[in-house]
């Protein structure tokens, strides 16, 4: 037979459990329990990324930041540690800008395809109909950046995004109206772009609209191709 202190679970020789035996709660067992759980949860991670490198999947490598900084030791962060605070802080949205930037591209082109030409033939006279088309459409592969996140709250509780725009994108977008061809292979946007959300409401999401606007005029650019050129 076993020892009160067995049946309880603290026998020397015990495994740890849920953290909970005999009607006591034990913390030893309990961090255990977890640390356990989150080693197998990371063993069973690097198991399956190792078989999907080594079955031919393909892993994207996406760069990893840590976007914290901690000074206790050295005093206040400099400008150079700002900086590359706010770097960070956008880092994760320009690569996931990157990531999607394909399937956006694809779904524009099938996008113009199938509901924009559709659109324009029937705002046409018939005798027209059928005489614009879009041969390529294409955003190209660089993809906009975003820098110089910026939020607070004013006065009046609207939350104000600021963030700066850059976008170059080498377009090939060409058209067709009567067969005479005019398209874009160059667009140029740059700006900073806010955002405010407001007024404050007590409930999910906790703002009753959202204004955007750009407070200075943006640079804007095209590089036109066909008869516009």
């Amino acid at each position: 037979s076993r020892t009160p202190s067995e049946r309880e679970g603290r026998g020397g020789g015990g495994q740890a459990g849920c953290g909970v035996l005999g009607g006591h709660f034990q913390p030893g067992a309990a961090m255990a329990s977890c640390m356990l759980g989150l080693g197998c949860g990371a063993g069973i991670g690097a198991i399956a990324t190792s078989m999907m490198q080594s079955s031919g999947g393909r892993v994207q490598d996406i760069p990893r930041v840590n976007t914290w900084k901690s000074y206790s030791e050295g005093g206040s962060p400099n400008a150079q540690d700002i900086a590359d605070q706010e770097h960070n802080g956008v880092l994760w949205l320009n690569n996931l800008i990157q990531i999607l930037w394909p399937r956006i591209n694809t779904y524009l082109g099938t996008y113009v395809q199938e509901e924009i030409v559709p659109q324009v033939d029937q705002a046409l006279p018939k005798m027209l109909q059928g005489a614009v088309k879009f041969p390529v459409v294409s955003i190209g592969e660089a993809t906009p950046k975003f820098r110089d996140i910026k939020i607070l709250q004013r006065d009046d509780k609207a939350i104000v995004i600021q963030v700066h725009v850059d976008i170059h994108c080498l377009l090939d977008i060409q058209i067709k109206a009567m067969r005479v061809p005019v398209g874009i292979k160059q667009f140029v946007f740059r700006g900073e772009l806010t955002a405010v959300l407001r007024p404050e409401v007590k409930e999910p999401p906790f703002f009753g609209g959202v204004e955007i606007y750009f407070v200075d005029p943006p640079t804007i650019d095209f590089d036109f191709t066909g008869v516009a050129d």
